[in-house]
Order: C-alpha cells, then sequence, then structure tokens
C-alpha cells in the first residue's frame, strides 16, 4: 500500500508541472510583448526629450545678442549627436543673421525622424516623428 501511495503521489505532482508549462506557455509572450513594448515606449519619450532639449538650447543660441542660424543649427546638431541621432530636421523662422532686430520672436522646430533613430523593435511608432517648438525673443 505504501508504495502506491507515493506512485499517485508523483502522478499528482506531475500533472501540476504540466499546469505550470501550460500557464508559463500562454503568460510568456504576453510578459515579452509588455516588455518590448515598455522598451519601445521609453525610446520614444527619449527622442522626444532628445528634441525639446535641442530646440530649446538652439533657440537659447539663435535669441543671444549676436547669435546667428548657423550657430543655431550647429548647437541643435551638436545635442542631438551626443545623444545618437543624426537624422533631424532643423527650421528657424524667422531666418536670423546678427542684424535681426532685439524683440523679433524666433522660432525653432526641431523634428526627430523616428524610422531612421529607432531601435530594431517597433510596435508603437511606425514612421512617424517627433517635433518639439520652442518660441523666444531675441535679446
Amino acid at each position: 500500500m505504501r508504495h502506491r501511495r507515493v506512485l499517485k503521489f508523483n502522478a499528482q505532482n506531475h500533472s501540476r508541472r504540466g499546469g505550470a508549462m501550460v500557464e508559463f506557455a500562454v503568460f510568456l509572450p504576453l510578459v515579452l510583448s509588455l516588455l518590448l513594448m515598455s522598451i519601445e515606449a521609453a525610446n520614444g519619450i527619449y527622442m522626444r526629450q532628445a528634441a525639446t532639449t535641442a530646440a530649446y538650447e538652439g533657440a537659447r543660441v539663435a535669441t543671444a545678442s549676436g547669435g546667428t542660424q548657423a550657430s543655431a543649427e550647429l548647437r541643435v546638431k551638436e545635442i542631438l549627436n551626443a545623444r545618437g541621432i543624426t537624422k533631424y530636421d532643423v527650421d528657424v523662422t524667422p531666418a536670423i543673421n546678427s542684424s535681426t532686430l532685439r524683440g523679433t520672436e524666433i522660432s525653432m522646430r526641431v523634428r526627430v525622424i523616428e524610422k531612421d533613430n529607432r531601435l530594431p523593435i517597433n510596435f508603437l511608432f511606425k514612421g512617424g516623428y517627433f517635433e518639439s517648438t520652442i518660441r523666444m525673443i531675441r535679446l
């Protein structure tokens, strides 16, 4: 009798292990997709923040006394390249040179093209861009 109880206990234990494997097989794809989407969202937030920082720094340089459009675009390039972002567009309105009047509102738009700066995974953002516009008054 004692021998049968041991066999019965092992059979129940084996059945529980099979149930755990089924639960794992169902749960694993959900956890992995959640993990990959979290990484993708974090990368998107990073690119958006980089665009905002670059636009702010570019606008700050452009609105400083003696600032030019070329110096502002160079500052944007420095910020984005330091963060590993290589494909972007910069638009400064109006065109700035050393004779731009004080009190002129300067608009600096930086657009980071997502498809050229993304990680190999791509669940959330498909072919879009992250854009930030900063407006400052020329000093």
